[in-house]
């Protein structure tokens, strides 16, 4: 009998943890969030109801900021920039990349004068081929500078830029662009080679700091991102509120990712009719073999895609994307959790008098801190603004318009910081 009783009570415990386990991985399975259908997480994710949104022209800058700080950046014979493609703020110092023009990873203090450089161009220990991109670990003070060339990413001291180690990343079916470091893990993007026949694809993985290994697989492409995952077309950057909470978002994906606890789970969520569905991109991709670029096919199509930048502060989330083929800005106000639509960002922080038709300057966004907005100014955009100034059409105080009676287009792109009110 005790052999009969032993054997019930064998198979209640294993009928028990069969249960645990099962209810376990359907809690997890949850969290394999499908853009498609993001109803569900009504209560749980941020959700921009575009088709009910008000849509205006302009979103005037004075209504999020109350000024606007003017931080010129040094040239040294070691610290000529021709654009920033990335920024990212410490306490003490502003990273500056130029990855197209310099190659090169600055540094600089908050006042804009030249500290150091991050490594060297070659294949030495330390040195780099390409920078497509980098990160920073504030906690234990390390640069992560992704050489995309050779996939390899160079690690340095955050204080000095002094060469720590490397940690090799390379996989023979698909290619990373841009790195992130989020609470112990580094994660980085995929970008499918010719030879990746694998069945299911990405979008994103997470990466050992100290080994390269990749330690998991996320978003898979035709959930997320309309299965659309071509290496021909990257669009800009795809890490962004990279010191605060970072987040990830692709070309087009309707659901903004967050990196949190070794886990990805959806953020905010942009619900439209108007967004971009996987078969008009499929169409797309097919026109745009013949015109080499697919941009062309939007501009007779009402449909969002395309999400290019992301700011989010106490206050706003502020999202920069595509409508036809214009420029759209959602704003979302968190206390009463309303969107809206603009066309324009009507700068009349910078200007006296923004006139859309005349002022040429536009301030690219780029990361956002606890006390305003960085932005930069390139060189592109250089002879524009010393037009402006000239024509005294900017607020300026004493010190910046000294500064910019000396400005020329050979200078450094300018930093401007956006001061919340």
């Amino acid at each position: 009998m005790l052999g009969f009783y032993g054997l019930i009570q064998f198979i209640f415990i294993a009928v028990a943890l069969f249960i645990v386990v099962l209810l376990t991985f359907s809690c997890k399975e949850k969290k394999r969030f499908n853009s498609e259908n993001s109803e569900q997480f009504n209560e749980e994710y941020i959700n921009l109801d575009l088709d009910h949104s008000s849509r205006t022209s302009n979103l005037r800058m004075s209504s999020l900021f109350s000024s606007v700080k003017i931080i010129p950046l040094q040239i040294t014979d070691n610290s000529i920039i021709g654009t920033i493609d990335n920024l990212q703020v410490t306490d003490d110092k502003l990273f500056v990349l130029d990855k197209i023009n310099a190659n090169s990873l600055f540094v600089f203090d908050m006042k804009g004068k030249f500290l150091f450089k991050v490594g060297n161009k070659g294949l030495g220990p330390g040195e780099y081929s390409e920078i497509s991109d980098f990160t920073i670990d504030i906690v234990n003070k390390f640069i992560f500078l992704l050489d995309n060339y050779r996939q390899i990413i160079n690690v340095y001291n955050l204080e000095d830029g002094v060469f720590q180690y490397d940690i090799n990343i390379m996989n023979s079916k698909y290619i990373s662009y841009n790195v992130q470091y989020a609470n112990g893990t580094l994660y980085a993007d995929i970008y499918n080679r010719e030879n990746n026949n694998d069945k299911k694809q990405y979008l994103l993985r997470s990466i050992d700091y100290k080994t390269g290994k990749t330690t998991g697989f996320y978003l898979d492409t035709n959930s997320y991102n309309k299965a659309y995952n071509q290496i021909d077309y990257l669009g800009n950057k795809v890490f962004f509120s990279r010191n605060n909470k970072p987040v990830f978002m692709q070309l087009f994906i309707n659901s903004i990712m967050m990196l949190f606890n070794e886990d990805v789970e959806p953020y905010i969520v942009l619900k439209s009719k108007e967004f971009v569905e996987a078969k008009e991109l499929a169409e797309a991709i097919g026109f745009s073999e013949n015109n080499n670029f697919l941009s062309s096919y939007f501009f007779t199509k009402n449909k969002f895609h395309t999400l290019e930048n992301f700011i989010e502060t106490d206050h706003f989330i502020l999202i920069k994307c595509y409508f036809n083929n214009l420029v759209q800005y959602l704003y979302f106000d968190k206390e009463v959790k309303k969107t809206t639509v603009h066309n324009i960002l009507y700068d009349d922080v910078l200007f006296k008098d923004f006139d859309i038709k005349t002022n040429k300057t536009r301030a690219n966004f780029l990361c956002s801190t606890e006390i305003g907005v960085y932005a930069c100014l390139s060189n592109d955009n250089l002879s524009y603004l010393i037009n402006d100034f000239n024509k005294k059409e900017l607020n300026l105080n004493q010190s910046d318009s000294k500064f910019f009676s000396q400005l020329n287009e050979e200078s450094n792109p300018i930093i401007l910081l956006y001061e919340y009110k």
